[in-house]
């Protein structure tokens, strides 16, 4: 739950800085205003029922995402179960939408996740946060800093994909994360 917590204050931050930023850019030139006003939203649906379904359901995975942790899911299982759950409510033809899927996309995301898999299961992901830690000390700010440089020039070599990035850095985080949390306890045992 705690990083739920952390989750949301960061996208908070982020939402404010945003805001500040780009407030100047989020101002709707008055002829797309127009246009928009005088569109007919409700001819842009089609089939409304579907909608109402999809996005219930939709909002339950998304649901799924922020507690996967709590209700013991990968994330990957939880958007499985989700599709499975949005053919089956919505009766969609199976075939129908597995001819329009990006299979390309789907594979390359699949072979991301079993190539960080298994740098995690052969203790590359552990080696790399050992060094992360042996290089920053005890010094948390530098460990940030780190693993800020490190995911740059990992992106950079990786065309740029972040979901890559956290995809790879949050094992490290986690096993970081314990580490300090072993820390902790071995010199509040000592004192």
């Amino acid at each position: 739950m705690r990083n739920a917590t952390i989750i949301y204050y960061n996208f908070s931050v982020f939402l404010v800085t945003v805001y500040f930023l780009f407030k100047k850019c989020l101002c709707v030139p008055p002829e797309i205003r127009e246009r928009v006003i005088k569109a007919i939203p409700h001819l842009a649906i089609v089939d409304k029922k579907n909608m109402i379904k999809s996005l219930v359901v939709l909002g339950f995975i998304f649901i799924g995402f922020f507690m996967h942790d709590e209700i013991n899911l990968k994330p990957g299982v939880v958007a499985l179960l989700g599709s499975m759950i949005m053919l089956f409510v919505c009766k969609l033809k199976s075939e129908d939408i597995l001819m329009r899927v990006e299979w390309g996309i789907i594979l390359f995301f699949l072979g991301m996740f079993m190539m960080i898999s298994d740098l995690e299961q052969n203790g590359v992901i552990l080696w790399a946060a050992n060094y992360m830690l042996e290089l920053s000390g005890n010094n948390l700010f530098l460990m940030c800093v780190i693993i800020l440089w490190g995911s740059a020039i990992f992106s950079s070599v990786l065309d740029n994909i972040p979901f890559v990035i956290v995809t790879a850095l949050l094992p490290i985080q986690d096993y970081l994360e314990d580490m300090l949390d072993n820390r902790k306890m071995s010199v509040a045992q000592t004192h």
